[in-house]
């Protein structure tokens, strides 16, 4: 992550004046480069109206998106019109919205943007992508979800249903303790696919019940016994998949597979 961050800030370094830098400015680690750029600085984030009069950029406050765009604070749009589930999706739209508030769309183009967006347009692949609902149970193929933080916005993006969550492969060195909290509230049980899941294990060991399995195949056909009609089963592993695929693709694309499987037994 630092090395991530590193190449980041290189980027920041090396605008100008000339160049515009958005920040959320909720994240202290990414706020920072503010301090490293010429760029002029656009802020968003998603915890409320900012105190500070001078704030250039855009705040979720209550149900609604807000802009503070040279000295007038506009009602943007509300969270109901953003198309896209999930807290991480109300940060992405501040973030474009201030995009085009420094290319200087107007507001009503926004927010008409925003409603209009067609809710219909697919996910990306594996990128917390709907593959198919089967006797009331949702399954979700989110193998991009590579670290903690993906897998803790996919959770939270589903609001009203349990959760059979399938977890696993070649560890990074993550810490899964911010996963605790909302795999106890949600987490009805989980799959833990390959042979290096014991980290996993430990940490969320009494938070659900777990289960343990050798190939997507079995990870799936034990989720789907665990579940009920209007649960979801997830795949978001938190972890690289090279420990049993070439890339996340592959390991996606056997989940799909999977879940096809157990449609032909219908």
């Amino acid at each position: 992550m630092s090395a991530y961050r590193a190449a980041k800030q290189k980027i920041s370094e090396n605008q100008t004046s000339v160049d515009w830098i958005i920040l959320n400015s909720s994240d202290a680690s990414v706020k920072d480069f503010e301090t490293s750029t010429a760029a002029q600085k656009v802020y968003f984030t998603d915890r409320g109206a900012p105190e500070d009069s001078s704030f250039l950029g855009v705040f979720r406050e209550g149900s609604g998106l807000f802009s503070q765009w040279n000295g007038t604070r506009k009602r943007m749009c509300d969270i109901a019109d953003i198309p896209l589930p999930g807290a991480h999706n109300v940060q992405n739209t501040l973030a474009a919205i201030a995009v085009g508030l420094i290319f200087g769309v107007s507001e009503t183009q926004i927010r008409e943007a925003l409603q209009q967006f067609d809710r219909s347009h697919p996910a990306l692949s594996h990128a917390f992508e709907p593959v198919r609902t089967l006797m009331g149970v949702e399954f979700i193929d989110d193998s991009k979800a590579t670290n903690v933080a993906a897998v803790k916005a996919a959770l939270e993006s589903i609001k009203d249903s349990q959760i059979v969550l399938i977890m696993g492969g070649y560890d990074k060195g993550n810490d899964y303790t911010p996963l605790r909290e909302i795999v106890q509230t949600r987490v009805k049980a989980a799959v833990m696919l390959g042979e290096y899941t014991q980290q996993i294990e430990k940490v969320l060991a009494d938070t659900t019940d777990i289960i343990k399995a050798k190939t997507m195949a079995q990870a799936v056909q034990a989720a789907y016994k665990l579940a009920s009609p209007g649960d979801v089963v997830l795949l978001s592993p938190a972890n690289a998949s090279f420990d049993m695929y070439t890339d996340y693709k592959a390991r996606g694309a056997n989940f799909k597979a999977a879940v096809d499987a157990l449609q032909s037994l219908h």
